[in-house]
């Protein structure tokens, strides 16, 4: 554990260089202890893979365990303590409860003022977005990432492993949206580093886009 994974050396990793990269994006005050813990956790299993490669997928599959929980958490938020719930001519009234209410939700019952949610995590996030609970920044493209996330964390093989160029980006971008769940001072404030990687991907787009019309025209002038 002393002696750095040569597949980092390999690629130009420095420990000073993970450091300064999983500093990039910092955990708001305003999130939940339990969640913040976990992320801070991640980002400490993550920098260990400079000296055991695989780590670095350990680190992921944290961030994973907590995504579902943290948008299934902040939902319950803005329940009322005593929740009542209908099922067809069923009726109940119930403590606010993660247990209890999820456990509800998926035997088909429904929370009177929220039926658009039900034990699905997207009509969680349908909700979350029209309350303006997440902002506006926060798209269908972040959204089917967190899905995609949810996907894995189910499905992950045992033999899998990801890079730190994988890694790292997923775990910003998990810490800012955690932050947005919590913390509405962070909305308008979305961290540079992902204001560049958003900038990076479209003048790649922009690029592509060009290469391609390039080539359909040559097709043309061929035929």
């Amino acid at each position: 554990m002393c002696q750095p994974d040569k597949r980092n050396l390999d690629l130009g990793i420095s420990l000073e260089t993970l450091k300064d990269l999983l500093s990039q994006v910092q955990v708001s005050q305003k999130v939940p202890a339990k969640f913040k813990g976990t992320l801070e956790f991640a980002k400490q299993i993550c920098l260990y893979g400079y000296f055991e490669y695989d780590f670095y997928t350990l680190g992921l599959i944290y961030v994973f365990l907590l995504v579902e929980t943290a948008i299934k958490e902040r939902f319950l938020n803005d329940l009322p303590d005593k929740c009542h719930l209908i099922r067809g001519k069923e009726s109940q009234l119930v403590n606010k409860n993660y247990e209890i209410v999820y456990q509800r939700l998926w035997e088909g019952w429904m929370i009177v003022g929220f039926e658009e949610v039900n034990s699905s995590l997207w009509s969680i996030l349908k909700w979350l977005k029209k309350n303006q609970i997440l902002p506006e920044r926060i798209g269908k493209k972040e959204i089917e990432l967190l899905r995609q996330i949810r996907s894995d964390a189910n499905h992950l093989p045992v033999t899998d492993f990801h890079t730190p160029t994988l890694v790292i980006p997923v775990v910003w971008k998990i810490i800012d949206f955690v932050n947005c769940l919590f913390d509405p001072a962070v909305h308008d404030k979305e961290p540079k580093i992902l204001k560049q990687q958003k900038e990076s991907h479209k003048q790649m787009s922009q690029w592509l886009e060009r290469v391609i019309r390039q080539l359909q025209s040559k097709d043309k002038e061929t035929t």
